[in-house]
């Protein structure tokens, strides 16, 4: 469990043990400094459902904007596209993975569905290091999983359950979508950038 104590503007996070006796909690914080305030429950500033049947599994951002992906099996999901973003907004799939952009104060931005006509999984989004390209990873069984080529970059179009998704940071407008991987099973498990290389890891069957 974490901890947090605020002093002078800044944050620190110290680990705490959490211990349960009946129906009373009790905090034991490490290495805690007396001589500054200790933050059990910081505030809650927003909180939200989104729609039905949808997990998310990774939320990233930039400092002005939140973006979360996962899942869902609802057909019903509300998709937006403020203009310029890449937009699915129909529901093709057993399982659609799902792409979401707040701003930091809780606005809607951007809310696509992204998938095939089998079962998609997002399992994590990032942001570039330089803020320019939303990157997410996960596993399809779509053989028709959406994809589009990069000059320049890795194409694969034959099938494979891995993928690698990338946005402009700016429009979501999509700039490379490809399959990763051999003809068993792939898993995109995390994706991370520093604006020049991008790098991936997971586990395969192939």
């Amino acid at each position: 469990r974490h901890t947090r104590y605020w002093r002078d503007w800044s944050s620190d996070v110290c680990s705490s043990d959490l211990m349960v006796n009946q129906n009373e909690i009790t905090f034991k914080p490490d290495n805690y400094d007396l001589k500054k305030d200790l933050t059990i429950d910081p505030t809650l500033i927003w909180s939200t459902y989104y729609t039905a049947a949808t997990e998310i599994t990774s939320i990233s951002n930039d400092g002005t904007n939140v973006w979360a992906t996962g899942f869902s099996g609802y057909a019903g999901l509300p998709t937006f596209n403020s203009g310029g973003a890449y937009i699915q907004g129909t529901f093709n799939g057993t399982m659609e993975l799902v792409i979401l952009e707040f701003s930091i104060c809780g606005e809607l931005k951007w809310a696509t569905y992204y998938g095939g006509s089998s079962s998609d999984w997002s399992y994590n989004t990032s942001i570039s290091s330089d803020g320019t390209s939303v990157w997410l990873t996960g596993t399809t069984s779509s053989h028709d999983f959406p994809l589009k080529n990069l000059a320049g970059a890795y194409n694969q179009s034959s099938f494979s359950s891995a993928f690698i998704l990338q946005f402009n940071c700016l429009t979501n407008a999509r700039i490379w979508a490809t399959f990763y991987g051999g003809t068993n099973w792939e898993h995109g498990n995390s994706i991370n950038s520093d604006g020049q290389h991008v790098w991936i890891t997971g586990y395969t069957g192939s």
